[in-house]
């Protein structure tokens, strides 16, 4: 791995200590903005939405993973000489059809090694399906002091918005497969608009987007990719069982509402009436329209939002089995991390990590006991890169199914 750029100069590298606190700053800061308290200026950190954006007309079918336009864009809050440039390319809707997606690409300031940039596909927690509320619309893209860190360590860094964020589309919220297809598909497109980008690439996501990474190494086991070196999932959100179980979530969690959005979205047939009351359609209608809507102002109880049969409906049944992972076995080895809320006994993600255990996959499974899953981000840096610098370097990884 020193001889991508020998990690670039010293000079340049951020020390793993100020990445953390600074990744753990901006998940305190974007905590508030999910909590409304500062709804205008999240606001203000958006920029808006272009004409760049537009399928073109008429419609040109493409292969999924082909570019339709890229542009450069200066305007990103990203380490001073970095560049990113935005992408428009062919993706595929959860029923299959031809559709567009948006994305970024992010490179580092100096010239590329020699076989280009290593890359980094990262898969961006879901904040919204509100067209506006895509991560190439932020000024500062999610994780920014994150993915600021992997840029100044020398990689390239993909972000696809996932179809209908950005683009005109129905979005297939926390639908994994959706968005790992998204992720692959925006990672052929950033080629053709960045051709300096290496072949060797892993995935990275948090939260479900880290679901989606993982959902990504199943789906690449069907792909013939050499340069696919493996994923890495910060996330205890890797079974959307849980949010429909009430007697561990008696609280609503605003996921649940994307849970339904997606469903809508896989199952045109279904209908979220049958499953949230009156007061859940309408903080269904918030949340999905919205990239920054105020909470109220006390936790409320699951069962006032949603049904008591919510968890019987066969279209959430069927969405959820859909999105289980472990269905297909991996095709590159996995790091899995997860935090551990300090009020609760155990992780969450360990159960899924096991069953992608029992079907022969690799993963190395790191638990952050005492640590919130949202500071686990900067606090497992260290992990993260000790992990990523082996797998390019072709040596093996810790096996926790071992």
């Amino acid at each position: 791995m020193e001889s991508l750029r020998g990690w670039r100069s010293t000079s340049k590298l951020i020390p793993v200590l100020f990445v953390t606190l600074s990744v753990a700053l901006t998940l305190l800061v974007e905590d508030a903005f999910g909590q409304g308290h500062h709804a205008q200026a999240a606001a203000q950190l958006h920029f808006p939405l272009t004409s760049f954006y537009d399928s073109p007309v008429p419609w040109a079918p493409g292969k999924p993973g082909t570019l339709i336009r890229s542009e450069p864009f200066d305007q990103y809050e990203i380490p001073f000489g970095d560049s990113a440039f935005r992408i428009l390319y062919h993706s595929q809707s959860a029923s299959g059809e031809d559709v567009a997606a948006s994305g970024v690409v992010m490179v580092p300031e100096d010239s590329a090694p020699s076989g280009g940039w290593p890359v980094i596909v990262w898969g961006h927690p879901l904040l919204s399906t509100a067209r506006a509320c895509a991560p190439s619309l932020m000024k500062v893209p999610p994780g920014g002091p994150f993915l600021g860190m992997y840029l100044n360590l020398g990689f390239a860094i993909v972000v696809s918005d996932y179809v209908g964020l950005g683009t005109a589309y129905r979005n297939a919220a926390l639908d994994m497969k959706s968005n790992a297809n998204d992720l692959m598909f925006a990672l052929s497109a950033a080629r053709q608009a960045v051709p300096q980008l290496s072949t060797k690439w892993i995935a990275l996501g948090d939260a479900d987007g880290g679901a989606a990474a993982v959902m990504l190494d199943e789906i690449e086991s069907t792909v013939n990719d050499e340069g696919y070196l493996g994923s890495i999932s910060i996330s205890d959100e890797l079974d959307l069982k849980n949010m429909l179980e009430s007697a561990r979530n008696p609280a609503w969690n605003d996921k649940i509402a994307f849970l339904i959005y997606g469903t809508k979205t896989v199952f045109p047939a279904f209908h979220p009436e049958e499953v949230l009351t009156s007061a859940g359609l309408v903080r269904y209608r918030q949340v999905t329209e919205n990239c920054a809507v105020p909470l109220p102002p006390a936790v409320t109880p699951i069962d006032e939002k949603l049904r008591p049969e919510a968890a019987k409906n066969p279209y959430l049944a069927r969405f959820i089995d859909r999105n289980q992972l472990g269905h297909q076995r991996a095709k590159a080895p996995l790091l899995v991390i997860s935090g551990q809320d300090p009020n609760t006994n155990g992780s969450p993600a360990e159960k899924v990590v096991r069953r992608l255990c029992a079907i022969g996959d690799q993963v190395d499974f790191e638990p952050f006991p005492g640590i919130d899953s949202g500071y686990v981000v900067g606090s497992s840096v260290a992990e993260q890169i000790s992990w990523i610098k082996a797998r390019f370097a072709g040596r093996g990884t810790p096996n926790f199914c071992h």
